[in-house]
């Protein structure tokens, strides 16, 4: 009774973990927990790589900023979205050039320029102008991501992700000048249902699942490669819920960084 009293008042506490690989196809070494300092009661949903920092944002508009470029233990930084609140949960987000691109279930857009929180602890948002995502009347996206133009592509792209069809993803184009969005196909999950996260990745949308699972589908020429999770070396059980591939110049070398929760059982001291 005790130990259920304990994990009720503070349950869950957050691992981020990194993978030195991109998406390898077939075996992988096993993550590598990183200790990394959460504010009090912060519950993650949506992690975005940086090149040297990562931020972990929870549906509701919570924000840390974590270093990526030590193996020492960090204290995350926290932070607000102000402007979210009464524009629904969180279904997705990017990390841009020009500040985070927010995606909520209801298929809002908005943009939090910069590249940190303007004010101490704060990082103003606001919707974006522009055409909508083209979301079925009274629908709701189970997750979402928003990419980047890339070099073959006039606008950005979105990867929709329906609650009522949890088995096909929808991928959208951007036209050029932001008046509307086109089809641009869809991807089919191998495993409806147990999808947690979207992300793209250049041409690239990253697929993950609550075991740890990560897997690629390339848009361009349809190839897809899988990196399985492997056995954490410090065990217990974790519960994945994203994961982001870190940038670089040339495109090698690339890690994948995973965020999941551990439950911790708090000692009475």
């Amino acid at each position: 009774v005790k130990q259920e009293e304990a994990n009720v008042e503070q349950p869950w506490t957050q691992t981020a973990q990194a993978v030195p690989a991109v998406l390898p196809p077939f075996l992988s070494p096993a993550p590598k927990p990183r200790s990394v300092g959460w504010p009090p009661l912060f519950e993650p949903r949506h992690l975005l790589c940086g090149s040297r920092s990562a931020v972990a944002l929870t549906q509701h508009g919570f924000g840390a900023f974590l270093p990526t470029d030590t193996e020492e233990a960090v204290e995350a930084q926290p932070f607000a979205l102000d402007g979210l609140g009464h524009h629904n949960l969180l279904a997705g987000a990017a990390w841009a050039t020009a500040g985070l691109q927010l995606v909520t279930r209801t298929g809002k857009l908005l943009h939090c320029p910069g590249s940190s929180p303007v004010l101490p602890g704060m990082w103003p948002c606001h919707l974006q102008h522009g055409a909508p995502l083209p979301l079925p009347e009274g629908a709701q996206l189970l997750a979402a991501a928003i990419g980047e133009p890339v070099a073959s592509s006039p606008g950005r792209t979105a990867a929709l992700l329906l609650r009522d069809q949890p088995g096909i993803v929808g991928l959208f184009a951007e036209d050029s000048d932001g008046a509307g969005w086109s089809p641009a196909g869809e991807v089919h999950l191998p495993t409806p249902g147990e999808l947690v996260h979207l992300s793209l990745a250049g041409n690239e949308l990253i697929v993950t699942s609550g075991d740890g699972s990560v897997r690629g589908q390339h848009l361009k020429d349809g190839t897809s490669r899988m990196h399985a999770a492997g056995p954490v070396t410090d065990g217990g059980h974790r519960k994945f819920h994203a994961a982001c591939v870190r940038p670089t110049e040339n495109n090698k070398g690339n890690s994948v960084l995973r965020l999941a929760l551990k439950q911790v059982v708090q000692s009475d001291g």
